[in-house]
């Protein structure tokens, strides 16, 4: 087998992951595909010299991400056409789900970059917190406290089902006919 065989079979098996954590990272699918594409055109022109290249794509990833965000910081983009006008809220199946998606990856892009990074790393890709610290370049106390930060903000930033009732300190939930 070849090298570009080898590099394709790879990438058959590892693109769905790394397409996931990209549109993560990016938190957008579109930027997503084009980080992964950047990464996966770096993965291959030192595929000769990589050992691992599950990590190397990964940290390449993270790079990239990183790279985009600092750049973006600098330049202001505009919008050429219309948003989308939003699901119908009444509407079940697989558009429930998707709102729910495009609400989480909302609150995802509130983030700070290093917070969403450290998030999408430890708990979707499920990686240990030592390893996420190698891949950023950062110290497992900051992983640690970039995580703790970030969850809250996310807990902060969800609406939940139940709110604590102030005279007995128990959870309320509403109900259509107005009983408890």
């Amino acid at each position: 087998m070849s090298a570009d065989d080898d590099f394709g079979a790879w990438a058959a098996v590892a693109t769905p992951r790394l397409l996931r954590t990209a549109r993560l990272l990016a938190a957008d699918a579109h930027e997503g595909e084009d980080l992964l594409q950047d990464v996966l055109e770096r993965v291959f022109l030192r595929w000769a010299r990589v050992e691992d290249p599950s990590a190397y794509a990964h940290r390449s990833l993270v790079h990239a991400a990183t790279s985009r965000w600092r750049s973006r910081s600098r330049r202001r983009e505009v919008a050429w056409g219309a948003a989308p006008e939003p699901a119908d809220p009444g509407r079940s199946g697989s558009a429930g789900a998707v709102e729910d998606r495009d609400e989480a990856l909302a609150v995802l892009r509130r983030l700070p970059a290093r917070q969403r990074a450290v998030l999408v790393l430890r708990y979707l890709e499920d990686l240990p917190e030592q390893e996420v610290a190698d891949l950023l370049g950062i110290g497992l106390s900051t992983v640690k406290s970039h995580s703790a930060r970030a969850l809250t903000t996310l807990r902060t930033s969800t609406p939940t089902a139940a709110t604590p009732d102030a005279t007995t300190g128990s959870a309320r939930t509403s109900c259509k006919d107005g009983a408890r």
